[in-house]
């Protein structure tokens, strides 16, 4: 190899070094900028993401709540079932008695005529 060859070789590998740094600083600023474009697509699918699971937590919450309150309401229905049954039971109870001791004074009335 003589000087000239080897100084053209040099020169070459010179440049190509240069080239590679400057595409590997074309290749770092691609990527930084595309962090930036990506970055905040990003971030605001990670802000949706909170609010959705915070939403989903709440209604969560809610759902929770609203069994708890059926299941009292149910409770509630049940007992004054039982206290309307209970009132009716009664009445039926006292318009028979009422009924015996009319059907005895209506008896009495009609010996006391007789």
């Amino acid at each position: 190899m003589n000087s000239r060859q080897c100084y053209s070789n040099q020169r070459t590998d010179f440049q190509v070094s240069e080239e590679i740094q400057q595409l590997l600083n074309r290749a770092e600023h691609l990527d930084t900028v595309a962090e930036q474009k990506d970055g905040l697509p990003r971030r605001q699918a990670l802000e949706l993401i909170d609010r959705l699971e915070k939403e989903a937590s709440d209604c969560k919450q809610l759902v929770q709540y609203n069994q708890t309150v059926l299941a009292w309401q149910e409770h509630e229905l049940e007992d004054a079932k039982a206290a309307a049954v209970k009132m009716v039971q009664d009445a039926e109870e006292r318009l028979a008695q009422t009924r015996r001791v009319l059907a005895e004074k209506v008896a009495q009335l009609a010996e006391l005529e007789g």
